[in-house]
């Protein structure tokens, strides 16, 4: 090989010490090698936690389809009998830990894209099971328990089996069929070299709350409240909106939730990669939140049914898009595994309470145009996109001065925001 050919291939020199002697082993890996590595780790951890991810969204929406075949009244249950159990958080760190910030976007996007294959289909799902009504002398709302729940426990052992704890855990590489320890060695350096924030400090309270000190923890959770405002918005009342604000029959309003969802899972890929390679979030978040703003504007107003589901298709996708964008954005941009996990906590939280916002925008009474819940839309929107400029503008200053040597970001001399 030549020495172009070697620097082309971005060849990462490895270094591991094997755990039966002291001696200390050098392996290169060719770029080849490096993507087959890495696409290991794809079907390892995309794959697997976002399957696991979309089983829980299956299982969480359909409480309320149990509700609706009489759960409550058989259990004699109330809203406070009942308790949201927090995958997503440590799902999405896991994630952060083993790519480097320009792999993380399609990573991020893969992984919602697969929640949004169970959005599409998760009322067909639940209303097929009710019709075991009786099977067995149990209800209905029970079978989709019962099955979901089989579902749920099957999964549950293989992510046990499959999901590979963090790279700087010792036994990482005794994950079953995963990678070796030299493999493992190769993705901490390619991380570490990336961002520098590998070598996981032990856990400590103030540790944990130092990056409650800065203040971009919280206005990243600021962006995505304003993003999941639309979001649950329209998974909650989209059927709804359909129904009563445009006049389609129940059955029909039901049906026509599946083609948005699966379009912009599409969409929120396509901009997760192009992201990836123009290694650049903030300008493609305000796309997002432009087209989202139009597709409210045609959704609302728009004279025909048509032109407002078209506005529909256009809103699903710019919201879909930003919600991935916004946690890589942040994970780019926030250096040290403790401090990440601070602002994961932040970003999970704003999220919750965007998601209480959106459920309570599309009441009843404002039938058949919603304006209140198009207006609460329009200005989560508007928010994100001025809370993406101001970090675009920051950035870039920030970036400017520590190439001069004015100024250290993050605690590391190497390390540049993205943009």
């Amino acid at each position: 090989m030549s020495f172009a050919d070697e620097k082309k291939s971005d060849v990462y020199r490895n270094e591991a010490v094997e755990a039966s002697d002291d001696v200390l082993e050098i392996i290169e890996y060719s770029e080849a090698e490096q993507k087959k590595i890495i696409h290991r780790i794809d079907r390892r951890l995309v794959i697997i936690t976002g399957v696991i991810y979309c089983i829980s969204i299956i299982d969480r929406s359909n409480i309320g389809s149990a509700a609706v075949a009489g759960m409550p009244k058989d259990l004699g249950m109330n809203t406070q009998n009942n308790a949201y159990a927090g995958y997503f958080p440590g799902a999405s760190y896991l994630l952060s830990t083993w790519y480097n910030r320009y792999e993380l976007g399609r990573r991020f996007a893969a992984f919602y894209v697969i929640g949004s294959i169970a959005n599409a289909f998760t009322g067909i799902m639940a209303y097929g099971l009710m019709q075991m009504n009786g099977v067995g002398g149990l209800a209905g709302w029970r079978w989709i328990f019962i099955i979901e729940g089989l579902l749920t426990c099957v999964i549950a052992v293989l992510g046990y089996v499959f999901i590979p704890p963090f790279p700087d855990d010792p036994n990482a590489h005794k994950t079953w069929g995963f990678l070796n320890r030299s493999e493992v060695n190769y993705v901490i350096r390619k991380v570490e070299a990336d961002r520098g924030d590998t070598q996981l400090e032990p856990f400590t309270l103030g540790r944990f709350f130092q990056g409650g000190k800065d203040w971009k923890c919280y206005a990243f959770g600021m962006m995505i409240c304003m993003c999941t405002i639309p979001a649950y918005a329209l998974a909650f009342f989209l059927p709804l909106i359909l129904n009563k604000g445009m006049g389609y029959s129940v059955a029909k309003a039901q049906l026509m939730t599946a083609p948005p969802y699966l379009i912009q899972a599409v969409y929120q890929f396509a901009f997760g990669y192009v992201s990836d390679n123009y290694r650049a979030r903030g300008p493609f978040i305000i796309f997002n939140c432009v087209l989202e703003i139009i597709g409210l504007a045609v959704m609302g107003w728009a004279p025909s049914n048509g032109a407002r589901y078209f506005g529909v298709i256009m809103t699903c996708c710019g919201m879909a898009a930003n919600l991935p964008l916004v946690f890589t954005y942040q994970s780019n941009n926030v250096r040290g595994q403790w401090k990440r996990a601070f602002s994961s906590t932040i970003m999970v939280s704003m999220a919750a309470v965007g998601g209480i916002i959106g459920s309570l925008v599309f009441r009843p009474q404002d039938a058949p145009s919603y304006r209140p819940g198009l207006y609460t839309c329009f200005t989560g929107a508007v928010l994100t996109l001025l809370l993406t400029s101001f970090f675009i503008i920051y950035f870039k200053r920030a970036n400017k001065k520590a190439d001069r040597g004015e100024k250290i970001l993050e605690e590391s001399e190497s390390f540049r925001y993205t943009i």
